[in-house]
């Protein structure tokens, strides 16, 4: 699977896009996440560039993946398991 980080050529071709450091580009990619403040500034780089992605590919810029903490379970509100199933949206559950 091609991650946002190989549509850009890798950690240190997309950093200079984006005029940031390489470092910290490597630590998106290592935490699995491109922080909300800089998305948009990704979409619109890769568009400049016509480097095809989505949203999509951007909050999830290591393709879609369920944790083993966290996983979504079959609740149709969407809430996730955390294991402490008494609390769930700041409310104690009966």
């Amino acid at each position: 699977m091609e991650t946002l980080f190989d549509k850009f050529g890798g950690v240190r071709p997309m950093a200079e896009h984006l005029d940031e450091p390489p470092s910290t580009v490597q630590s998106w990619k290592t935490t699995g996440r491109v922080p909300a403040i800089k998305q948009q500034r990704v979409l619109e780089k890769a568009a400049e560039l016509r480097i095809a992605i989505t949203a999509e590919d951007v909050v999830f810029p290591l393709g879609r993946t369920v944790e083993a903490h966290g996983q979504l379970d079959a609740r149709s509100d969407g809430a996730t398991s955390s294991g402490n199933e008494r609390e769930i949206s700041g409310r104690v559950a009966a």
